[in-house]
């Protein structure tokens, strides 16, 4: 199978992947949302702060230096599968000892509870790592969607099960570690005929790997601290029911850039990776991924502002409508990220995740001095400090494109003019049916709103954009 073949394949399954963990993800956190309260998916996203932030140090950053080499001996494999599980039980250990001190900062003795039961994901994720990353490396996009979506049901029953039984923020926290003991199982069934870790350690071995590893660590953890700290400002100054209002409206805004964004990024590194050497080739593909990626979270954000006073009560309850303006302000910080989302694939594939780490540090230091002012304008005012920390970023980014990859920033804004003046319509067309219909049933109101929505924006693409039909088209017919 070609390159492109490979490519063409890592996107359709990557939808296949998306599309339905996203629908069974997105149906679960609606249920769990009337079960629980907001205060709990406060508590939530206090513990998967410490949790997430300790997935950073879990392969010490070392799984992207392994799908950036051409060639990867097996000894080297086995250390690396190892070494994961060594760091994954101290990760384990250092959470059990700093839970307490956590549960003081965010002044929510619970926590410490909580923290003891969610670390226990560190004895299963290691295990897991390696396998995730070789398939990646060999672009085998369509086993690695099976199991996704094999783990993401299995999470969805589990949590929505014990939330039923009256577990509260534990049934999350359960249901995450039920879905990973699986996803174990289901790797090493899958690799066992084709390769599985020896007893073979020798960090001798991969140390050529750290300096890249430790770059591409660094700007993880950077850039998760950088992208944690409006949690970590609302969490210890405003409380846990305001944080999940926060998170609500946060992990809306993400679904596009953690959901729909991996089906052409996830193939975007390793692509790169192989035609590192052909800046034209890399141009023109950077250029074609900020197409396809704007074609889709366009007009996903803009609709989504645009509904979102008919849309949060209806999915979440009325009890979840503080997160409304909070929302809308949000899906303009998502547009901004749209525009930039395949910069770390291509910094990567360069061997330059230095400038990753640097751009994390600088957004960690802006960040967080800017929203320490904001919070005075409590939520609100937190996710406008976001919004205006994005805008500098961004510029900052494409300096850094137009340096390394010889990618100049009128070359983005030209495949992007006719979608962005598309999208321009479709909000404008959404809001004025919003507000001339507004008497209606709510419920008839957003799919009337919804449904001239999607045929404003999809007639004029298809007026003004035709070309990108064709080639969505071909990406949905080939493999």
């Amino acid at each position: 199978m070609s390159l492109r073949q490979k490519a063409i394949s890592g996107v359709k399954w990557n939808s296949v992947q998306m599309a339905a963990s996203q629908v069974l993800s997105f149906c679960t956190t609606m249920v769990l949302a009337r079960i629980l309260s907001p205060s709990d998916f406060g508590l939530l996203g206090m513990i998967m702060i410490v949790i997430n932030f300790g997935f950073n140090f879990s392969s010490l950053g070392m799984s992207n230096a392994i799908v950036q080499r051409k060639d990867v001996p097996e000894e080297h494999l086995s250390t690396f599968f190892w070494l994961n599980n060594i760091i994954g039980l101290i990760i384990f250990l250092i959470i059990q000892v700093i839970r307490y001190p956590v549960a003081w900062y965010f002044q929510e003795p619970l926590i410490a509870h909580y923290l003891m039961y969610s670390a226990c994901i560190f004895l299963l994720i290691p295990s897991t790592q390696l396998f995730h990353t070789l398939l990646i490396k060999e672009m085998r996009f369509k086993p690695l969607a099976i199991i996704d979506i094999s783990i993401t049901v299995i999470y969805s029953i589990s949590a929505i099960i014990l939330a039923l039984l009256n577990c509260g923020v534990l049934s999350i926290v359960f249901g995450q570690i039920i879905c990973n003991v699986f996803y174990v199982f289901f790797c090493f069934i899958y690799f066992r005929k084709t390769w599985l870790p020896k007893f073979y350690f020798r960090f001798s071995e991969v140390k050529s790997y750290l300096r890249f590893g430790a770059f591409q660590m660094g700007d993880r953890i950077i850039g998760y601290l950088s992208a944690n700290v409006d949690n970590l400002i609302i969490g210890r100054f405003l409380g846990a029911e305001a944080l999940g209002f926060y998170a609500l409206a946060y992990n809306l805004i993400t679904i596009p850039l953690t959901k729909i964004n991996p089906i052409i990024l996830n193939v975007a590194f390793p692509m790169f990776s192989k035609i590192q050497d052909d800046q034209e080739k890399v141009r023109y593909g950077y250029c074609q991924m900020t197409r396809f990626i704007a074609f889709i979270t366009f007009p996903i954000l803009t609709g989504l502002a645009v509904v979102a006073p008919l849309f949060i009560p209806i999915a979440y309850g009325d009890q979840w409508s503080t997160a409304i303006p909070i929302l809308q302000i949000l899906c303009m910080v998502g547009l901004l990220r749209t525009v930039c989302a395949p910069y770390n694939s291509l910094l990567l594939s360069k061997g330059r995740a230095d400038i990753g780490f640097y751009i994390s540090i600088f957004y960690l230091i802006s960040c967080t001095i800017t929203l320490m002012i904001f919070r005075a304008w409590g939520i609100i005012g937190i996710a406008f400090g976001v919004l205006c920390v994005q805008a500098s970023l961004d510029i900052i980014i494409f300096y850094n494109v137009a340096r390394i990859g010889k990618i100049n920033f009128l070359q983005i804004v030209s495949v992007l003019t006719k979608l962005f003046t598309c999208t321009l319509l479709m909000a404008l067309m959404t809001y004025l049916t919003r507000i001339f219909l507004h008497e209606l049933n709510i419920y008839t109101l957003l799919a009337i709103v919804v449904g001239v929505g999607v045929i404003t924006y999809s007639a004029s693409c298809y007026l003004v954009e035709k070309k990108i039909f064709k080639e969505v088209l071909s990406l949905i017919k080939n493999r």
